[in-house]
């Protein structure tokens, strides 16, 4: 098993963000976005596993374990933070695991960058906010905007 290593990185607005990663840069990545209220800790056990065979990239949410609480909250500034890290880390295409508030986060990252996405775990989670902000209510075009969801999140127009 590959050892997890505890990093901070200091975001372009000064806030700092708590990491663990765990496993070879090489490998496929998994970033793992935990809920509320809980930090990285929650995947202490799962981490030295999935390191075995992925690169595994699993931040403290800003405000949550020992991350700093960013000046402005919300499920889209956490995912430009966490976007910001995988940047800085250089990680490319990546899957995205999502568990409570890590969802809305995760969509968040996932809708900013589709083509970077292989893949979606999904437990415990929710998306209302963030589809309530893609589709649309207008008959006209509600067919549309959730055809243009479709594709964003699983790259396929059939349902």
């Amino acid at each position: 098993m590959r050892t997890a290593h505890r990093q901070r990185f200091r975001l372009s607005g000064g806030t700092e963000l708590s990491f663990v990663t765990a496993g070879e840069a090489s490998d496929p990545a998994v970033l793992l976005l935990h809920g509320f209220p809980s930090s990285a800790q929650t995947f202490r056990g799962v981490i030295p596993e999935l390191s075995r065979a992925a690169y595994v990239i699993a931040p403290d949410l800003p405000g949550f374990g020992e991350s700093d609480v960013l000046p402005a909250v919300s499920f889209a500034a956490f995912g430009q933070a966490v976007s910001e890290l995988l940047d800085h880390l250089a990680i490319g295409p990546r899957y995205l695991y999502l568990h409570d508030f890590g969802a809305p986060v995760g969509f968040h990252i996932a809708m900013r960058e589709p083509s970077r996405i292989l893949g979606l775990i999904v437990q415990n989670a929710n998306a209302h906010a963030i589809m309530a902000s893609v589709v649309t209510r207008r008959p006209a075009t509600e067919a549309a905007s959730w055809s243009a969801v479709r594709t964003t999140l699983t790259g396929s127009m059939t349902p």
